[in-house]
C-alpha cells in the first residue's frame, strides 16, 4: 500500500497517536509530514509505503492555518496549555495589530518555542524545558506569504489567516505579534487548513477511517503530491534500466525536477545531471 492519507486531526490526540492509528490500520511504514501539536487540529497528512521517501520534498511546502490569539497573556509554551508567566492590561487595538502585520511579510527570522520538537544534542527541545533544563535555541528564517487578520471575536482575542512555509512556529508569531503590539499574546486556537497539495477537502476523521475498514477509499495515490513537478514520460526501451537503478542519457533541456514515468509507471522524482538522468527519489515499485 503506497501513497497518501489525510487526516483531520482533532484536539487532544498528538500527531505520533494518530500515525499509530494509520499505521495499525495500514500495516504498512507510515510517517507524517510536519507534526501538529495536542491541542491544534485540521490537516495532518500521513505517507504510507514508499510516499514516505517524500518526506524530504513535500514536508517543507507551504501550509495554511487559521490562528486565534489571545493578547494580555504569555505562558511557557506560547499557547493555552501552557503555564501562564506574565500578564499585562495592554490590548492592542484592530489598527495597531493590521499596522504590525506587514513586518511579518516574507522571509523572517523566528525564535523557536522552547516547548518544540527541536533536538538539542539528541535530547527534544521540550523534554529539556519540562526538566527545567536552561539552553538556547538558535533563531532561523522562515517564509511568511501571507498573514491577514479575519476577525476580532472579544477585545483581547483576533483570529488570522497565515500561509507560510515549513518549519514555521504559528505559536512564535503569536508572542512575536504581541511583542511588536507593546502586548503580549499566546496562539490560543490553531486549525490547519492546507499542507501543500492536501487540503481539508481531501481529509477523513480517525473514527470515520477506523470505522469505515476501507483504507483504500480515502488512500491518495503518490504522484497526486507531484502534479506540480513537469511530467517526463521515458521511452520504453529504458524500462529494463531504470527498474534497475542503472543511469540512463538524458538530453532534454528543462530545469529542476521533474516526475519520471516509463510505460505508465511511476518510477520517480530525477533532474537532468549533466546529459544523465539522476533519480533523487526512487519511488518505483517493482
Amino acid at each position: 500500500m503506497d501513497g497518501f492519507i489525510i487526516i483531520d486531526k482533532l484536539q487532544g490526540i498528538s500527531s505520533a497517536k494518530a500515525v499509530a492509528v494509520v499505521k495499525r490500520l495500514t500495516k504498512a511504514k507510515v510517517g507524517h509530514l510536519g507534526t501538529l501539536d495536542p491541542d491544534a487540529t485540521g490537516v495532518l497528512p500521513v505517507a504510507i509505503g514508499k510516499a514516505t521517501k517524500l518526506f524530504d520534498y513535500l514536508t517543507f511546502k507551504q501550509k495554511k492555518y487559521i490562528a486565534e490569539y489571545t493578547f494580555g497573556v504569555s505562558t511557557d509554551t506560547l499557547d493555552a496549555s501552557g503555564v501562564v508567566t506574565d500578564t499585562t492590561a495592554i490590548i492592542p487595538t484592530k489598527d495597531m495589530v493590521l499596522r504590525a502585520l506587514s513586518g511579518f511579510i516574507g522571509e523572517i527570522e523566528q525564535l523557536p518555542p522552547n516547548y518544540s520538537a527541536l533536538s538539542i544534542g539528541g535530547v527534544r527541545a521540550y523534554k529539556l524545558a519540562r526538566s527545567g533544563a536552561e539552553f538556547n535555541l538558535a533563531p532561523r528564517k522562515v517564509m511568511i506569504y501571507n498573514y491577514q487578520l479575519l476577525e476580532q471575536t472579544e477585545p483581547n482575542k483576533y483570529t488570522f489567516e497565515i500561509l507560510c512555509g515549513g518549519g514555521t512556529y504559528i505559536r512564535s508569531l503569536a508572542r512575536d505579534l504581541g511583542n511588536v503590539t507593546g502586548s503580549l499574546a499566546i496562539m490560543s486556537k490553531l486549525r490547519r487548513t492546507q499542507s501543500g497539495c492536501f487540503t481539508l477537502k481531501n481529509s477523513v476523521l480517525l473514527d470515520t477511517l477506523k470505522e469505515s475498514g476501507q483504507i483504500d477509499e480515502y488512500l491518495l495515490p503518490i504522484d497526486y503530491a507531484l502534479t506540480d513537478l513537469p511530467r517526463i514520460d521515458i521511452d520504453s526501451e529504458f524500462y529494463r534500466q531504470l527498474s534497475n537503478g542503472v543511469k540512463i542519457p538524458f538530453n532534454q533541456q528543462i530545469d529542476g525536477k521533474f516526475v519520471v514515468y516509463c510505460n505508465g509507471t511511476l518510477f520517480g522524482i530525477a533532474v537532468n545531471n549533466n546529459d544523465t538522468l539522476q533519480m533523487e527519489y526512487n519511488l518505483y515499485n517493482g
